[in-house]
């Protein structure tokens, strides 16, 4: 039978034998934006309508998760922006700012908007000094200095499962995505990132514990967390204090989780359709796959690799250690100003744990990444079904397999 599978570049069709088990993206019902954001910003979860919170004096500061697609983000803040004009608060007293120290960029045109910022993560200049780290007397946790300066405090962030947080939200937003590098580099440390609860849906983890007590320091206003499904489009909007903001969404978010039954001796997936096209960009699918597999079992990805594999300190950590298990020692002993390390270190993880092979639709993949490289996608889904019990992903990052 035919399938049709997600990737960065669209999607495409594998065969895969009859009767194959396979789980498509949830139909969920989606909003209407404006409609919405209006409801939430007047009667908010938790806190006074955003119009009463602009009313006091001084700047105003919205943090800009760069997750959601460019349609959506425009409809929030020109919602946003209704209301701070309302409350007669002048466009040159509002700085947005994009969150680009957590998980990349926002690719798309800003608009027009001149107040939109882009946070630099490696600027000194532009960091202002939050706290000590406990037990130590110089350095510490460093965040944008146009949003830590504002009187009010606001973060706009999508709300949907994370491979390493748990979960995305406000939180994640103002930490690390306005931290100073060395903070998501010291965040991101091996022991972090491979702790048992640095997993999809579980928030029990050291980064989503650390978000949670920074934006909590910090002091948020008012958070506005976005949820949507596997085309972009918004199926939830929760506005208010941050906390219960985050708990509302999160009951939406969760949806795009699915409990697995009996563990998979082979999983087929489509990458979904992440904004970069790099191997690195795939990691998030690779372990949604990889969490639905037996021990030792095989994990076949579709994935536009245009740009390549990834940034150079990722790549070169991978095939400079020779083994997973080596990458693992190696990266644990990097000073922690290599931004990389982290994605090098669960790649190798999962290589430890699972066979990886990947079908580049465009690009090519490399050696040395502990990857096998399949050029027949459809030849290879027959040898592997025939292989053992298969499960078909058609797009890994809207269908997240859940264990215990």
């Amino acid at each position: 039978m035919q399938v049709q599978i997600v990737t960065q570049g669209g999607s495409r069709s594998i065969e895969v034998p009859d009767g194959t088990e396979v789980w498509a993206p949830r139909a969920s019902p989606v909003v209407e934006v404006c409609a919405e954001l209006e409801r939430v910003l007047a009667d908010p979860d938790g806190c006074s309508p955003l119009a009463a919170i602009l009313a006091a004096e001084g700047d105003l500061a919205i943090a800009l998760d760069p997750g959601a697609p460019n349609e959506v983000t425009d409809e929030l803040l020109d919602g946003l922006a209704k209301v701070v004009e309302a409350a007669g608060r002048p466009a040159s007293r509002v700085r947005t700012i994009e969150a680009t120290a957590w998980d990349g960029g926002w690719s798309g045109d800003p608009g027009g908007r001149d107040s939109l910022l882009q946070h630099d993560a490696h600027d000194p200049d532009g960091l202002i000094f939050l706290r000590r780290y406990p037990d130590e007397r110089r350095g510490g946790v460093y965040l944008n200095g146009a949003f830590m300066r504002a009187a009010k405090r606001l973060a706009v962030a999508v709300c949907a499962p994370h491979w390493i947080a748990g979960y995305s939200g406000a939180s994640t937003t103002v930490f690390p995505g306005l931290a100073g590098a060395h903070n998501t580099a010291r965040s991101l440390n091996v022991a972090n990132v491979l702790h048992p609860a640095s997993r999809f849906g579980d928030e029990d983890n050291p980064l989503a514990v650390e978000a949670a007590s920074v934006a909590g320091e910090v002091g948020l206003d008012f958070a506005l967390e976005v949820v949507l499904n596997a085309n972009g489009k918004v199926t939830g909007l929760f506005g208010g204090e941050p906390a219960r903001a985050h708990q509302a969404a999160l009951a939406e978010a969760a949806q795009a989780l699915r409990a697995i039954d009996e563990p998979y001796d082979v999983v087929i997936a489509g990458s979904g359709s992440t904004a970069r096209r790099t191997l690195a960009a795939t990691l998030p699918a690779l372990e949604a796959a990889a969490q639905a597999t037996v021990p030792g079992g095989v994990v076949l990805l579709a994935a536009d690799l245009s740009d390549g594999p990834g940034p150079p300190g990722y790549v070169d950590a991978l095939t400079a250690g020779g083994s997973p298990a080596n990458v693992l020692a190696q990266v644990a002993a990097l000073d922690t100003r290599n931004d990389d390390a982290w994605a090098s270190a669960r790649h190798a993880q999962l290589a430890q744990r699972t066979r990886l092979c990947v079908h580049a639709t465009a690009g090519a993949l490399g050696g040395g990444l502990y990857v096998d490289e399949v050029k027949d996608i459809n030849a290879a889904v027959a040898e592997l079904a025939a292989s053992g019990r298969a499960l078909v992903l058609p797009d890994a990052s809207a269908v997240i397999p859940a264990g215990p």
